[in-house]
């Protein structure tokens, strides 16, 4: 294309065809939810589907979700929605939210109202946190980053944060990763993330997924999973 018709079509001069905006979509590498409301910005169809993962299309992918979590065993692993919500979780997670919060979640089911990871780090986790200070700034940047194209995030940082700083400064030396210390029983379990998506996604409920995988950081808290507490 021109660059004559794109001004055109940023001046309103020319009006774009459906392809023309799932190219500039493309262009731009918006998300699949962003790209469908472009087109209907421009008075097109979405065509992007958004499959609830209980549906039959999806077995795969649950499939895909629960290998996951089982290889990761006895180490914690949740998968989240695009605002924080708890999808599904393995025993090594159950075990955490089961010790920090009292309730108990059932590990590989589909949670219909799950609870929210962000709320749950600002209340039932907080005082369970050895350094809450420190892990809130190297989590509250990537929480800023998502907010701004996820509503309901803004909206709880706004609620837990009100007018915090928009970053906080480690006093620690710079590390090759970041441990989230927890006090739980009596022991200092130290744990630190890694951050999987599904590749090529098509539909707007793969995309969004995120499964978050904790690794433990020293030898006592790798032994702490390995117990019968799994």
């Amino acid at each position: 294309m021109s660059t004559r018709h794109v001004s055109w079509l940023e001046t309103g001069k020319a009006n774009p065809s459906r392809e023309m905006v799932l190219v500039l979509a493309s262009a731009l590498d918006l998300p699949l939810r962003e790209r469908n409301q472009l087109l209907l910005a421009a008075d097109f169809a979405p065509a992007y589907a958004e499959t609830p993962l209980d549906a039959d299309a999806m077995a795969d992918v649950r499939q895909a979700l629960h290998l996951l979590m089982k290889g990761h065993e006895p180490h914690p692993v949740v998968v989240m929605n695009r605002a924080w919500d708890v999808i599904c979780i393995n025993r090594g997670f159950r075990v955490l939210h089961r010790a920090m919060t009292g309730l108990d979640l059932p590990p590989y089911a589909l949670l219909e109202r799950g609870p929210n990871l962000i709320d749950a780090f600002f209340v039932e986790y907080a005082p369970f946190l050895h350094d809450a200070a420190d892990v809130l700034s190297h989590v509250l940047p990537r929480l800023r980053r998502e907010a701004a194209r996820e509503p309901t995030i803004a909206r709880r940082l706004e609620r837990w944060l009100g007018n915090a700083p928009t970053s906080f400064v480690s006093s620690e030396r710079a590390r090759v990763v970041v441990p989230i210390a927890l006090r739980i029983e009596g022991a200092l379990v130290r744990l630190f993330t890694t951050y999987t998506a599904l590749g090529t996604p098509a539909d707007i409920t793969t995309e969004e997924l995120s499964i978050e995988m904790f690794h433990p950081a020293d030898a006592a808290s790798a032994a702490f999973f390995r117990s019968e507490r799994v």
